[in-house]
């Protein structure tokens, strides 16, 4: 018999695959256990931050803002719209605009409610809105009461529509 194993080298191998096998299934079964757990663990986790919402302290109440020798303090509902450049944010103002070294990430989560991130590199204050005008197919741009036209994307227009209850 050439490449067949003769019933006799079977038999004599037949302990070390049983046993191979059973700690094989053995070790399956662990893991299949164990990630049964951490998905139960992941369910209850989220449970517990649906009961809990975030505290509201983490809002900003105010943005301070270095600018050479001076700093600016700029409170929240001034902010017409924040928006990406590279690692740093520019927040625009009626008054002016300022560069802030921090993310959008950041900024999203700790502004008040009453904005909106529109786009990745975008986040619009709903207060300032004059109206949403549809540009070409699927584009949308916000304009607001001074004039500024903002891109917004697929996804920040549905979030705009969510948050305007529309």
């Amino acid at each position: 018999m050439t490449g067949l194993e003769s019933p006799e080298d079977f038999y004599l191998s037949l302990p070390i695959r049983l046993l191979a096998g059973l700690l094989a299934w053995i070790a399956l079964t662990q893991w299949y256990g164990q990630l049964g757990e951490r998905q139960e663990a992941i369910v209850e986790i989220t449970e517990e931050e649906e009961a809990f919402p975030a505290p509201e302290e983490n809002v900003l109440e105010r943005i301070s803002v270095k600018d050479g020798t001076r700093i600016h303090i700029i409170h929240p509902d001034e902010l017409l719209y924040v928006q990406a450049c590279g690692d740093y944010v520019n927040l625009f103002t009626e008054k002016g605009q300022y560069v802030k070294e921090q993310t959008m990430k950041y900024m999203a989560v700790h502004l008040p409610p009453c904005f909106v991130r529109i786009h990745r590199s975008c986040i619009v204050n709903v207060e300032y809105i004059l109206r949403i005008e549809l540009f070409g197919k699927e584009s949308y741009h916000v304009r607001l009461k001074n004039g500024t036209s903002l891109r917004a994307s697929v996804a920040g227009y549905k979030l705009l529509k969510q948050h305007l209850n529309l």
